[in-house]
């Protein structure tokens, strides 16, 4: 298909939203079956405001969605085919996102709505608000596969800064896909409004690529428990002629946009005379002050990094952690980890934390970050204020869960996984942190019973953006193989976690009560009726022995701080730094 056989194309607005105003009914695909003629009736008004194309009613149609997908599918090209009977509108096979399950399963379900699409004789498909470039390449080339012929047109939901909630960018969409032949347009629709549309489409480099804008009407309020959007067609009209103008030429609306809104903007394009303007991409940026980063630096030159893992306050005493910061620089670590409520228990906030020790104490502090605890909006505002303290590291984790006898009170916010957070992350590194990027670790657990699986992860975690990983405390010589192989497969350094254990009872709890903490039962017993001294002794000196056995095998280690004993901590850094020197 030849888009550029007209000067612009319009595709129809939202079906859900729009039969969710008329009927008081959501999950408008079954609709397909119940309520048929409402569904060819809004296929017609579309058509009668002047649209182009048409999506089958179908978003939702998989197997992970609704049980009945594949009469729903059918029945929903049907109806299309009785909307477009006599017209030159063409049909387009709409396919929605499927997120909150294993990539492999949800590329599965959506494999299989492509195939009743094409058993229906479907040859334009429309993959829309996906938000994994990855997810939509992989279907794009199962539909190329299957007909070669295939129109393919994809779309990503983005926020306003351009961003997917994996944490591909609007520059890594369309610089991406402009290299697949056989994609034929790609763009944006829904989350956001036509005016942060406008804002992302002038910073890009849109010239010679067909690119898609179908924003929503706008921002929704909420009445009642029904969500709202302001009847605007106009304004939004006006605001998706200038899209047109930069050179979008398929144009169309997401959620909250109706008849009107598709027929407001065929009249004011075709009544007016637009001056294209300039599409090349405004790329100025602030510059931002490059940092020095000494384990970006040491462990790009093979040398070996040494981390002092340390719990911020439960309350506001800084005095502890500042004097611990200072010990640790001075037993010869390079920089200092701070924790993010670990247990599920607050803590002093892990960023304000790290920028507080990096400007007072002169040492680089790395944050570590859970998804536990803030959502998107949360989490970027987080980011923006940890970056402008010249905080260019961070350790990303999913997080403990909140204990079960919290959970009336205390709800847990995982708008990311870690493998999200981390392309999120990634992705503000080719925008905003462009030049002087902030550095990502992540976790893993070198002793894992299913180890296949946690190297799995780990590969998610590297093509997110992980540089290094650092792995739970490590105990005893047990995951020598599990190191071996994953500094192999990985091809990224591995950090050895270390953790001095403070005495008999320290280690009882951790065994039982810490996630990933398998101390061995001869290690525990050796601490047992040991006074401070004696147990000190035995921390020390199993703890060295451990480092002195994976010294060949990682790339540094992080020494993690039990019950404020800094002392032992900090012996264990002098003693590993002797031995590396």
């Amino acid at each position: 298909m030849n888009f550029t056989d007209k000067k612009y194309y319009l595709f129809d607005g939202a079906m859900g939203t729009y039969y969710y105003s008329i009927t008081g009914e959501e999950l408008c695909e079954n609709a397909n079956i119940r309520d048929r003629q409402t569904i060819l009736n809004i296929h017609k008004e579309y058509i009668d405001a002047g649209a182009d194309a048409i999506k089958t009613n179908t978003f939702s149609a998989n197997p992970v969605m609704i049980e009945n997908y594949e009469q729903i599918i059918k029945e929903g090209c049907n109806i299309a085919k009785d909307a477009t009977r006599g017209t030159n509108v063409h049909i387009w096979a709409d396919i929605g996102p499927v997120n909150a399950i294993d990539d492999e399963d949800a590329i599965d379900a959506l494999c299989k709505a492509v195939d009743i699409f094409l058993r229906e004789g479907m040859d334009k498909f429309l993959l829309e608000t996906f938000d994994s470039l990855k997810k939509a390449k992989l279907i794009a080339e199962y539909i190329h596969n299957k007909n070669n012929d295939a129109t393919i047109l994809i779309s990503f939901g983005v926020d306003q800064d351009g961003h997917t909630k994996q944490g591909d960018s609007a520059t890594d969409i369309i610089e991406e896909l402009g290299e697949i032949p056989y994609i034929n347009g790609f763009g944006f629709n829904c989350v956001c409004g036509p005016a942060h549309m406008r804002s992302i489409i002038k910073r890009l480099d849109i010239r010679d690529k067909i690119i898609t804008v179908m924003p929503n009407a706008g921002y929704p309020s909420s009445m009642n428990g029904r969500i709202i959007y302001n009847d605007n067609p106009l304004y939004f009209a006006k605001t998706v002629a200038e899209l047109y103008s930069y050179g979008v030429r398929v144009l169309g609306g997401c959620c909250g946009t109706t008849p009107k809104h598709i027929k407001s903007i065929k009249d004011i394009i075709d009544n007016n005379t637009f001056v294209p303007q300039s599409i090349i991409a405004d790329k100025s940026r602030q510059t931002q002050t490059k940092q020095d980063n000494i384990i970006k630096t040491k462990l790009a030159s093979g040398q070996k990094v040494i981390i002092a893992e340390l719990d911020p306050p439960f309350d506001v005493d800084f005095e502890y952690l500042s004097k611990s910061s200072l010990l640790a620089k001075k037993s010869g670590a390079d920089c200092v980890s701070i924790t993010d409520s670990p247990l599920a228990r607050a803590r002093a906030n892990s960023m304000m934390i790290a920028a507080k020790i990096k400007r007072e104490i002169g040492i680089e502090a790395i944050p570590h970050i859970t998804c536990r605890d803030k959502n998107r909006i949360g989490m970027k505002s987080a980011l923006l204020g940890m970056y402008i303290e010249n905080i260019r590291n961070a350790m990303i984790i999913t997080g403990d869960p909140v204990p079960a006898s919290d959970r009336e009170t205390t709800g847990s916010v995982y708008q990311f996984n870690s493998y999200e957070l981390s392309g999120y992350i990634s992705a503000l590194n080719k925008d905003i942190f462009a030049g002087d990027e902030i550095y990502i670790s992540g976790a893993l657990n070198a002793g894992a019973t299913n180890f296949e699986a946690e190297l799995k992860r780990a590969i998610k975690k590297k093509e997110s953006g992980v540089k290094y990983f650092v792995t739970q405390p490590v105990f005893s010589a047990d995951a020598v193989e599990n190191i071996k192989r994953a500094r192999s497969v990985l091809g990224l350094p591995v950090i050895l976690g270390i953790m001095p254990v403070a005495g008999y009872k320290n280690a009882v709890f951790l065994n039982n009560e810490v996630t990933g903490v398998n101390i061995p039962q001869e290690v525990v017993d050796s601490f047992y009726e040991k006074d401070r001294d004696e147990a000190s002794k035995i921390s020390i000196e199993h703890a060295t022995q451990i480092a002195k056995s994976y010294m060949p095998l990682c790339d540094g280690f992080m020494i993690m701080t039990q019950l404020k004993r800094t002392d032992l901590s900090c012996k264990v850094i002098e003693n590993i730094n002797n031995m590396i020197n």
